[in-house]
């Protein structure tokens, strides 16, 4: 019975290794940015355009050193999208237009009242995605948020009728509306 038990406790003590290894090598901004990342290509993958192209710009407007463009560039992450899609680091939303963007993350530290001004004619045009709750009260189209170690889709209700884009069932199951 002793032996049992070292060997569990082996295990349990190989596996903590394990996990904490791959969260090293989850890179240098960590599995929150990771996560995130990874529903930007759920959002690409399952959205649905009025007037689809065959190649799609995801646009992100952020600072710390652009973490989120990082992680979607490295190893050839955006390259799981169903469909073609580049990766564009941009410093003002004004960009976005000229850039052609389908998305547009913008980061909490970019969030401002003059943003959110310009976001009604954004969402007719691209998903805009922020990642702090206020970004969809204050007219983004959805939000990324982090929530007890989990991050939770929030959709604008009202945005997301007049939008050019719709959402699959596969990811409107995981949305929390509001408006």
């Amino acid at each position: 019975m002793k032996i049992k038990f070292v060997i569990f406790c082996m295990l349990v003590l190989l596996s903590k290794f394990a996990l904490a290894q791959s969260n090293i090598d989850r890179g240098t901004y960590g599995l929150d940015v990771s996560i995130r990342a990874t529903f930007m290509l759920h959002i690409v993958n399952y959205s649905r355009w009025d007037n689809p192209s065959n190649k799609q710009n995801f646009c992100l407007l952020e600072q710390d050193g652009g973490k989120y463009y990082q992680e979607l560039v490295k190893d050839d992450f955006a390259k799981s999208a169903k469909v073609a899609l580049n990766v564009v680091q941009i410093n003002t939303l004004p960009e976005a237009y000229v850039q052609k963007c389908h998305y547009l993350f913008i980061d909490q530290a970019n969030e401002s009242d003059d943003i959110f001004q310009q976001l009604e004619t954004a969402n007719k045009q691209m998903v805009t995605i922020g990642e702090s709750p206020q970004f969809v009260n204050q007219g983004g189209l959805m939000s990324l948020v982090s929530e007890y170690d989990r991050v939770k889709i929030y959709i604008s209700r009202n945005k997301y009728k007049t939008s050019s884009v719709k959402f699959s069932a596969r990811l409107l199951k995981f949305a929390n509306f509001s408006g």
